[in-house]
């Protein structure tokens, strides 16, 4: 019966196109609009009123069930859950959509190159929500970074966040334009590595989804002969790519330090631990002592990158480890192959990636506010982040102090019992 009602209304009733739900009333070049499709709305009306507009042949949804679709599909096809710390970047995305944006200093080759990393991010998204696995791609920074995390309200003034669900996604064309107008020295330097270094998030995590596919085709087929299967060799040159993406997004990120801070030649440099030595005579000693930098020195450090070249295979690097080499596929059954140790370095170092450019980013929004004459510490959406914030800080320790009482608790508790016991 229920299938009957729906395509009667399919075919009677149902709107030619989908609801769009933009995040503000004031919609912007790039603005974010999201796609409610009419049967999501219809499935969740009740079955008395199906009945009523199929026999007076008109359906009017209801506003509010369009705006709680809308709120779920940019839930789920963007921003991400509490874990993805998607529910903060919708508040900001929402109050950002409600400014007026300009991009009038962004050239017409960092304007192209703007929209083309913005479209592949929705490309991206729409194929990552397709697959659901377990392990989970999804880098849920909430919970194992959210100082990091925190640090997208400040950000926003500058380098709006979108999403952290699967990949650093960023309103690149408002960013580029407030990269473009300020007096920061290699400002297009930055900008095209700030390109780059999205274009590889994207590209990595991928190569990682492309990889658990891989290894999952392998465990399905059950490999019965000791042979080397077709896709036991795809998965291991998805992984071996996977390596090279995030080795190259540690060294990029490493040039737009350099950029931030005034170095045009970085990658001149013969050895990573000359880029090193040269940042570290340019940084200044109190951007040294903040909690963020110390998290960027150690992830960008010598011995980081070295545990990445370690990864990689024998054709790349001349100690490639022997999980993702031939011999440790031949002769072994499928449940002892090292699917799972792999996709867990990988997807590991893609989430400190991740975090790490989140970081350099955040010490480039501190230098373009520091270099902007017009910024205003007064303007209600500095207010607003700002207060925002400091309700998350005070949200936050209240609930880790509450957790703490929780365990003196608990650990009074038992000792009364164990008093109790030891009376008796």
């Amino acid at each position: 019966m229920k299938n009957f009602i729906d395509s009667l209304w399919k075919w009677r009733l149902a709107p030619k196109n989908d609801f769009l739900v933009p995040l503000s009333i004031r919609v912007q070049r790039g603005s974010i609009i999201a796609v409610v499709y009419p049967h999501t709305v219809w499935k969740s009306e009740p079955m008395l009123k199906k009945f009523k507009c199929l026999v007076i042949g008109r359906w009017v949804p209801d506003i509010n069930d369009i705006m709680r679709e809308a709120h779920k599909a940019l839930v789920e096809d963007v921003f991400g859950d509490e874990e993805d710390f998607g529910d903060h970047l919708l508040k900001i995305s929402v109050k950002h959509h409600e400014r007026e944006w300009t991009t009038e200093h962004i050239s017409d080759s960092h304007r192209t190159k703007a929209y083309a990393i913005s479209a592949l991010a929705v490309s991206t998204n729409n194929r990552l929500k397709l697959l659901d696995s377990y392990p989970t791609l999804r880098l849920k920074l909430w919970l194992n970074a959210n100082d990091i995390c925190e640090l997208a309200y400040l950000m926003a003034v500058k380098i709006p966040i979108i999403s952290v669900k699967w990949f650093l996604n960023i309103h690149v064309e408002y960013a580029f334009n407030e990269i473009r107008k300020s007096t920061i020295e290699l400002k297009n330097d930055i900008v095209d590595y700030l390109y780059d270094l999205l274009f590889l998030q994207q590209k990595t995590i991928l190569a990682i989804s492309d990889y658990l596919l891989l290894a999952s085709s392998v465990v399905e087929n059950k490999k019965a002969s000791a042979s080397l299967m077709n896709a036991e060799m795809d998965t291991m040159m998805r992984a071996d790519l996977a390596f090279t993406y995030l080795k190259a997004s540690v060294e990029k990120v490493v040039s737009l330090l350099g950029a931030i801070h005034g170095i045009a030649d970085l990658s001149s440099k013969k050895s990573h631990k000359d880029r090193l030595r040269a940042l570290n005579e340019k940084i200044p000693d109190a951007l040294k002592k903040t909690e963020y930098f110390l998290f960027i020195w150690e992830a960008i450090s010598a011995e980081n990158l070295d545990e990445l070249n370690s990864y990689r295979t024998g054709l790349l690097h001349k100690k490639g480890i022997a999980d993702i080499q031939p011999h440790n596929y031949v002769g072994f059954a499928v449940d002892d192959l090292p699917f799972l140790k792999i996709f867990s370095v990988l997807h590991h170092q893609h989430a400190v990636n991740t975090v790490l450019l989140i970081a350099v980013l955040a010490m480039l929004t501190d230098e373009l506010v520091r270099l902007d004459p017009e910024f205003q510490h007064d303007d209600p959406f500095v207010i607003w982040l700002t207060d925002e914030l400091m309700n998350l800080y005070s949200e936050r320790y209240f609930k880790h102090d509450e957790n703490d009482r929780v365990k003196d608790n608990d650990v009074l508790k038992n000792q009364d019992g164990n008093s109790s016991h030891h009376e008796k």
